[in-house]
């Protein structure tokens, strides 16, 4: 569910992890709050499958920090995602 909410996100520009953190708990915190380690790895599953890119720059002090941004086939997925039929519940 992370991974949706990530390229949700994403579609509407680029954004660091920690952006991404906010926009999570300030739209959907009513429904989950995924801390760093929930995110991070989602971030490196989906920048894996190809779905997003990142552009490493660096601060004035040396610390490096990312920049996420949806690629065309993370948008298809998202697209496919939206609008499947969600499954139905057997019970």
């Amino acid at each position: 569910m992370v991974e949706i909410l990530i390229l949700y996100l994403l579609l509407k520009g680029q954004n660091t992890m920690y952006g991404l953190s906010k926009s999570i708990t300030k739209y959907f915190g009513m429904l989950t709050n995924p801390g760093f380690g929930t995110i991070q790895p989602a971030l490196k599953r989906l920048e894996k499958k190809s779905f997003i890119k990142s552009d490493k720059y660096m601060t004035d002090g040396g610390k490096p920090y990312y920049y996420y941004t949806l690629t065309k086939d993370g948008e298809e997925f998202l697209k496919t995602q939206l609008l499947s039929k969600p499954a139905t519940n057997p019970v």
